[in-house]
């Protein structure tokens, strides 16, 4: 046999070899890649599902549950992937497990046939003032005559016009239920309807405003229904009960019920008789029917209420792993 005979089967020889090996090496890292995507689909929608979960934390644990199983769900994780959805003891966070069996296309040729994506997550319920629901700067009447809500009605609140059902209607000459918390004015106004009050409340004597104000009335609402539906896209009507609702959703507010009697058309100071928690649904703005309507879940006791800051939802979900 001729050297150059030789030379060339050696060379087909090792480029046989070489090919094989860059097979070998990209059907790895194929495989491997193919394991990192559905690791990052399974993370995705576990981080999403908690925090969808803890919206309802801390007052429905079973219902945080649910909703992150379904969110995991709606997110292609099947239900045999979910490993365990399960709620701290004190109702303050959830977490989830899930893991997915992946099968290999190049790796069972070294004796691997799957690999096992799995991902967790948890959210959980911390302080963020900023996004905080607070306390809306809008008075529901209730005086010891007239003072009767059903929960899962809806209400209508600074009502101009013709009473409405049970909302807070011209209660004096200029006055439709208005609160001046914290200081007076439109600006003032909007900052509470949109964040919530934040600052000290006294309980035996809020300020009422005069005026309707319907600019800001409708800007305030509007930003916190779309928020909430940004947050909450699954609660599409507004929730009958208060275990329904999502706890730290924008349109979940408190709303203090107070004795207007006496109130005249000037800016005086009104006691607060109970705490209302209303689900915000929309404002209607046009003509004199001016109205901002919100369902009634219940009351808190006054008991329970702080006078500093910071007492009416000053949390949010977010993930914490």
């Amino acid at each position: 046999m001729s050297q150059k005979r030789l030379s060339r089967g050696q060379m087909i020889v090792v480029t046989t070899l070489v090919i094989g090996t860059l097979i070998g090496v990209g059907g790895l890292a194929s495989d491997i890649a193919l394991l990192y995507f559905n690791w990052g689909q399974l993370q995705k929608a576990s981080d999403a599902a908690v925090l969808a979960g803890a919206g309802y934390l801390p007052g429905n644990p079973s219902r945080a549950q649910s909703t992150a199983n379904t969110y995991a769900n709606t997110d292609g994780v099947k239900n045999a992937e979910i490993a365990s959805t399960s709620v701290a003891a004190d109702n303050m966070s959830i977490s989830m497990s899930t893991t997915r069996r992946v099968p290999y296309y190049f790796l069972p040729m070294v004796g691997l046939s799957s690999g096992t994506a799995t991902a967790f997550a948890k959210a959980g319920i911390k302080q963020n003032t900023w996004g905080t629901r607070g306390l809306i700067p809008v008075g529901l009447p209730c005086s010891t005559t007239s003072c009767n809500y059903t929960e899962g009605t809806e209400y209508q609140l600074v009502q101009a016009g013709a009473n409405g059902n049970g909302g807070s209607w011209n209660v004096g000459p200029g006055n439709w239920g208005r609160l001046a918390l914290g200081s007076s004015g439109a600006n003032q106004f909007l900052n509470n309807l949109e964040n919530g009050y934040q600052g000290a409340l006294n309980l035996s004597a809020i300020d009422v405003e005069t005026g309707q104000v319907n600019g800001p009335t409708a800007t305030g609402v509007g930003y916190r229904v779309a928020m909430g539906q940004a947050i909450n896209p699954q609660v599409t009507t507004p929730p009958t009960s208060l275990s329904d609702a999502p706890a730290y959703d924008p349109r979940l507010v408190a709303v203090p019920m107070i004795d207007f009697t006496g109130v005249t058309g000037s800016s005086v100071t009104v006691p607060v008789v109970k705490m209302a928690i209303m689900w915000i649904d929309s404002y209607t703005s046009q003509g004199s029917q001016k109205t901002l309507n919100a369902v009634f879940l219940g009351t808190i006791s006054l008991d329970d209420i702080p006078s500093s800051g910071g007492s009416f939802g000053s949390g949010s979900p977010m993930l914490l792993q």
